[in-house]
């Protein structure tokens, strides 16, 4: 059996929160709350949910952006909870993120050709300022721009045309790894079809993971091998795309598949998840979905919540109906 390229155990990302004059304690917002899964190398799993599951500062704590309350993230069986802040630094070169916003992601004060060659010069990847200058209009290449294109600023390019600046700088290092942070939803349609097929050209040249985080199911089903759905701040089910979309075991699963349009289909009127998702502040008892649950039963508002199980072969689900 090949190990895995990532592997998180357990991983918890808990905010405090203060209030009053005195900033005294008065909760946490578990904003990821015990989540479990691995990638292979070359794999894509699309991490799916509503704004504010927790889907970016999963991302985040994995890289190490954001520093883990508990739980082990391990990368190529390297266990990065133990790394010093220089030994981190050094082994950031094979993760790499990809951000939302290519507005705000990019120094505007910077030029294109220094954005990307700036990871090169950090981590001393180039003898001299030529040959970087050389690696960075590769890369430029490589995601689409033309070479000349590095001398101009971020505000004189269109937000496609960042977004592939931001994908030029994350790929600069050589990564294994990317965290896709919903790297398409601030871009138009047609531009966003551009980059998810560069994304998935640039994975099968260089052998990359991904972790593409999205709201749009029918982006993570165009990108990804896996899907983990993610809830209030855990994994409510994860399973083969083809499966899941086929025959999903989840309640939540199931109402965010019936969602997805359809190209000249009118749907019947449905009722819909009620409601928005809660804060991670105060969760619901037992199963944090219950309170929009259309199937929920006495037990689901019990203490003890839904773990991940195996349900089928690599379909797993947190669910107590199931």
């Amino acid at each position: 059996m090949t190990k895995s390229l990532l592997r998180v155990v357990n991983l918890k990302k808990h905010f405090p929160v203060e209030r009053g004059m005195l900033s005294r304690l008065s909760g946490w917002v578990k904003a990821v709350d015990g989540v479990s899964f691995s990638i292979d190398a070359g794999e894509t799993l699309g991490l799916v949910g509503e704004s504010g599951c927790g889907k970016t500062t999963l991302g985040r704590t994995i890289l190490r952006l954001l520093e883990p309350t508990a739980g082990e993230i391990f990368f190529e069986e390297t266990k990065l909870n133990e790394l010093s802040p220089e030994e981190l630094r050094q082994f950031r070169a094979r993760m790499q993120v990809i951000f939302q916003d290519p507005y705000s992601s990019l120094n505007p004060r910077m030029t294109a050709g220094s954005i990307v060659g700036e990871p090169l010069a950090v981590h001393r990847r180039a003898e001299t300022k030529g040959k970087r200058e050389e690696m960075v209009g590769e890369l430029f290449e490589k995601v689409g721009l033309a070479r000349h294109h590095k001398n101009r600023y971020p505000h004189e390019f269109s937000g496609g045309m960042r977004q592939r600046i931001g994908i030029a700088r994350a790929l600069a290092l050589k990564p294994k790894f990317i965290v896709c942070d919903e790297p398409v939803s601030a871009l138009d349609v047609s531009i966003q079809a551009q980059i998810i097929n560069l994304l998935q050209e640039l994975q099968e040249e260089l052998s990359l993971a991904y972790l593409f985080i999205s709201h749009d199911l029918r982006v993570v089903a165009h990108m990804s091998n896996r899907i983990a759905v993610m809830y209030l701040g855990r994994l409510v089910e994860v399973a083969v795309k083809e499966e899941l979309f086929q025959n999903p075991f989840h309640p939540y699963t199931k109402i965010l598949l019936e969602a997805i349009p359809e190209p000249g289909v009118i749907k019947k009127q449905k009722t819909g998840l009620p409601g928005e998702i809660q804060s991670s502040l105060n969760s619901p008892s037992g199963c944090s979905f219950h309170p929009r649950c259309p199937l929920a039963k006495e037990i689901c508002s019990r203490e003890e919540e839904p773990q991940l199980q195996e349900k089928e072969k690599n379909h797993f689900v947190a669910c107590h109906l199931r």
